[in-house]
C-alpha cells in the first residue's frame, strides 16, 4: 500500500516537473518565434529600400 502511494507521488511529481518544463519550451518557442518575425520583417523592408533605389538607378539610366 505505501509503495502504491509513493508511486502515485512520484508519478504526480514527474507530471508537474514535465507541465513546468513545457511550459518553458511553449515560451521559448513563442519568443524564438516572435524574434525570427520581426527580424525577417527588417529583412523584407531592406529588400524593399534596395529594390526602389535600383529601380530608381534604372529609370535614371534609361532616362538619360
Amino acid at each position: 500500500m505505501l509503495d502504491e502511494n509513493s508511486d502515485r507521488k512520484n508519478t504526480a511529481q514527474i507530471s508537474a516537473e514535465l507541465l513546468v518544463v513545457m511550459a518553458a519550451v511553449v515560451g521559448f518557442a513563442l519568443l524564438l518565434i516572435q524574434n525570427i518575425s520581426s527580424t525577417s520583417e527588417a529583412a523584407a523592408e531592406k529588400l524593399n529600400e534596395s529594390s526602389e533605389s535600383l529601380l530608381d538607378e534604372i529609370d535614371n539610366i534609361t532616362s538619360s
